[in-house]
């Protein structure tokens, strides 16, 4: 959960890390993309740790 927010924190979502919304359905879905971008960055960071440890240095 620690770096779920280090993440939130990072990414700048929303204002002060609040969702701008007060509409449940508008929060549920910042939350949900905020989700899918933090896959994709751990995705990313897989990847590059993976070319990273098959250099043959």
């Amino acid at each position: 959960m620690e770096n779920y927010n280090g993440v939130n924190d990072y990414i700048r979502f929303g204002k002060g890390g609040e969702l701008a919304s007060n509409r449940k359905e508008e929060q549920e879905l910042g939350m949900l993309c905020l989700h899918i971008l933090q896959s994709c960055l751990g995705y990313i960071n897989t990847l590059m740790m993976q070319d990273t440890l098959a250099l043959p240095e």
